[in-house]
């Protein structure tokens, strides 16, 4: 007795083999193996984790035969029976909740997701999906047709008007050669006409050109006048646009017309004409826009000066000296003008590079100068369209030079040249001496010179801002107004810190550690801009002085250098010192 449950002890102790426990699960194995067995699994985890897992793979096996293989195998009468029974089942089954049939094909889904391929064509789907989905919520919701009908009727029964009193209105024509700006008054019961005025020659010249497009020189901006026109080409192509700034535009383009191309814009809130564009084959360009319009009591206006008298008609009253009541602005609707516009302008950099002036006229913001492209100008038209009280003649430097010429002219003489052999560069001559590639050489060149340049110009506008409105101007300025300004002014330091840490980056693996500067940290509001402008005009010429080569004398290009780091150190602390109070 003792010896058997001696064997029986010891052998608890020993770890049970993969046959002993499959018998086990089997119940293959005897009373007392199986208690011995059982005694050891109670005191060893690592075979009783090997059992566990022993019983969960005969369960997988025989759960893997019940659902996959058996549903395979051929049936027999009594399977076949069966299936029947649960072909019963499954019809019954059809009224299961809409939630639970949903959540089945989400799992039968789910896993063709997984593959890359048909995930990127779900998400490009989607994406169509979604930019169909905001086109077609942008798209116009009005046909050519609709929309001329709809601006005639404005044309007929102005918003506001009581069928009397007089329409004043006042646009601007650009033309390739110039700006001009027109006033026209009109009856709004149409009975009297209004007077005509001497036309200069060129004003005859623009109402020839105009005539082709179908514009009445007194109703430029008549939908009934574009629609006459439109409806008498043999061949066209209509489309309407709408843009972000509220208006909608009936484009027109045709081949069987001396215009090439014609648009009329409206309001969509009133479909009130606005505008008008025509594109000559010969002229080129013609925009009309609407600046004013209003309508004036007869009280208001002199009947007599700006229309003929009406047959069989009583004479109005005539005020003794009263002329027009025009909506004038007022001086902080200039300035908020004048910094809308100079704040469009620096988005696309035209107040930095260009020759373009910005000026308060009394009655309006002049934008003058010139451009090098036609494509730039009509950038700068478009940035500054829509803004009220602005007025934009800006050319290019094809036009002016057109302008200018004069066959009867001299021409200059010719200007003697003396061939002088020049060193190259002292920057040339200092990277070749550290074996830096042309390449490399020729593109940190042209980035030091821009990025120089740029530092100078940001300098000079905000310079000019400081002039332009100084802390009196500024502090009279509206709550709205100083919010532009500062707007304007954070946006121009922005590019000039950007520019000088672009300048630093280009030249710091040729300039040593610099000293710290024993100057203040930063300079007094009054004098920071002046400071800065110094500042940046030593910058350039240093800049200047390493890309120019000369023909002796000059300096060596690590003396240039370390100048030059230590402008723009200056340019950096002054930068960081710009700040307004909000």
């Amino acid at each position: 007795m003792i010896e058997s449950l001696y064997r029986l002890w010891s052998g608890s102790r020993k770890h049970a083999g993969e046959e002993e426990l499959l018998r086990l699960a089997d119940g293959e194995l005897g009373a007392w193996h199986v208690r011995r067995v059982q005694r050891h699994l109670e005191q060893c985890w690592a075979c009783r984790s090997r059992y566990e897992q022993l019983q969960g793979a005969i369960l997988q096996f025989v759960e893997y035969r019940k659902r996959i293989v058996a549903p395979n195998l051929p049936l027999g009468n009594s399977a076949r029976d069966r299936f029947l029974r649960k072909l019963d089942e499954v019809s019954r089954e059809t009224a299961t909740p809409w939630q639970t049939r949903a959540a089945y094909f989400l799992r039968s889904v789910t896993a063709p997701m997984m593959n890359p391929v048909f995930a990127t064509f779900l998400i490009v789907v989607a994406a169509a999906a979604a930019i169909f989905v905001v086109w077609q919520r942008n798209a116009p919701t009005v046909s050519a047709s609709e929309l001329l009908d709809r601006a005639q009727v404005w044309d007929t029964f102005p918003a506001g008007s009581e069928r009397q009193g007089v329409i004043y209105q006042t646009v601007e024509i650009h033309t390739p050669t110039g700006t001009m700006e027109q006033s026209f008054y009109h009856d709004i019961e149409g009975r009297r006409r209004p007077r005509r005025a001497d036309a200069s020659l060129q004003q005859i010249a623009l109402q020839k050109a105009l005539q082709s497009g179908g514009v009445d020189w007194q109703r430029p901006l008549s939908a009934s006048d574009f629609r006459k026109w439109n409806e008498h080409l043999s061949e066209k192509k209509e489309e309407v646009l709408s843009d972000r700034h509220g208006t909608l535009t009936l484009r027109t383009r045709t081949k069987s017309s001396e215009v090439q191309e014609e648009s009329l814009t409206v309001r969509n809130s009133d479909f009130h004409p606005v505008a008008r564009r025509l594109v000559l084959r010969d002229l080129g360009e013609i925009d009309i826009s609407e600046l004013n319009y209003e309508i004036l009591p007869w009280n208001e206006v002199n009947v007599a000066e700006l229309f003929e008298p009406e047959a069989g008609a009583p004479a109005l009253p005539q005020p003794a000296l009263r002329k027009p009541v025009l909506a004038m602005p007022s001086a902080a609707m200039l300035d908020e003008a004048e910094l809308r516009a100079r704040l469009a302008l620096s988005k696309i950099d035209a107040d930095t590079g260009e020759n373009v002036s910005i000026a308060q006229t009394g009655s309006s913001v002049a934008i003058t100068g010139f451009v090098e492209t036609q494509p730039r100008k009509r950038e700068i038209d478009q940035a500054l369209a829509g803004l009220p009280w602005v007025r934009t003649s800006v050319s290019t430097f094809e036009v002016r030079n057109q302008q200018l010429v004069n066959p009867g002219q001299a021409q200059p003489s010719r200007i003697s040249e003396e061939s002088v052999v020049a060193q190259g560069a002292p920057l040339e001559v200092y990277l070749a001496g550290r074996s830096v590639p042309q390449e490399q050489a020729v593109e940190l060149s042209r980035g030091l010179f821009d990025e120089a340049l740029e530092i100078d110009r940001q300098s000079m506008v905000l310079d000019a801002l400081e002039k332009r409105f100084p802390p009196a101007t500024e502090s009279a300025l509206t709550p709205g107004n100083a919010a532009l300004l500062r707007e304007l002014l954070d946006h121009h330091v922005s590019a000039l810190k950007a520019a000088i840490q672009k300048e630093k980056e280009i030249i710091s693996a040729y300039v040593g550690e610099l000293p710290a500067e024993t100057q203040p940290a930063a300079p007094a509001d009054d004098h920071a801009v002046a400071e800065l402008l110094q500042s940046a005009n030593e910058n350039r010429r240093l800049a200047d002085e390493l890309l120019t080569p000369t023909k002796g004398g000059q300096r060596p290009a690590d003396v240039i250098l370390k100048e030059l780091a230590e402008a723009l150190q200056r340019c950096q602390r002054i930068a960081a010192s710009l700040r307004r109070d909000g």
